[in-house]
């Protein structure tokens, strides 16, 4: 999606421009920071930066790529204002009631943890990495925009990734 801002964007303009991204930004930051709170903060401070800076984007990246590119720094922002330990969830801390409907909703708790748990023997830059791919669907070539690693190092690193994983998850049963 082709983007070019004319004048200022009123709120609803920018409610709709917005609509599209807002749950993969939201998600972006949830995969990098662990209380909801911090959380809402930096999804918040993220939209207000891109509304301020909707001026300065030129088009030479996507949308959906400038705005990631905010939130990580956002993100970034933030650790270096709160530098944290990690939290654990429990089982018990799991909502229920937001899992998929499933025959046995137990069942996927165990196997998002299993995923959760082989994720969190990553690097914190590797589960970056995947989230942009997998999740955000960016391609090699953004990423390499908003990170500045090289492509090729980025296709090397998603293999090696994926043959790590793949042993893990099939530990896990899933």
């Amino acid at each position: 999606m082709k983007v070019t801002f004319r004048g200022d964007v009123d709120g609803i303009e920018f409610e709709n421009l917005m609509e599209p991204y807002n749950r993969i930004l939201y998600n972006y930051i949830l995969s990098r920071v662990s209380n909801a709170e911090d959380v809402q903060d930096i999804f918040q401070e993220t939209i207000l930066a891109i509304w301020q800076g909707l001026d300065n984007y030129k088009g030479d990246s996507s949308f959906k790529t400038w705005t990631i590119g905010i939130a990580r720094r956002k993100i970034a922002d933030f650790y270096r204002r709160h530098y944290k330990d990690k939290d654990f969830h429990s089982l018990e801390e799991i909502d229920m009631e937001k899992t998929p409907n499933e025959p046995n909703p137990l069942n996927h708790a165990i196997n998002s943890m299993d995923i959760e748990n082989s994720l969190n023997t990553l690097a914190s830059e590797d589960r970056e990495l995947l989230f942009l791919i997998f999740n955000a669907g960016l391609t090699y070539k953004e990423i390499e925009s908003i990170s500045g690693i090289p492509e090729g190092t980025i296709k090397s690193r998603v293999y090696y990734l994926k043959k790590k994983l793949r042993p893990l998850l099939a530990e896990g049963g899933i």
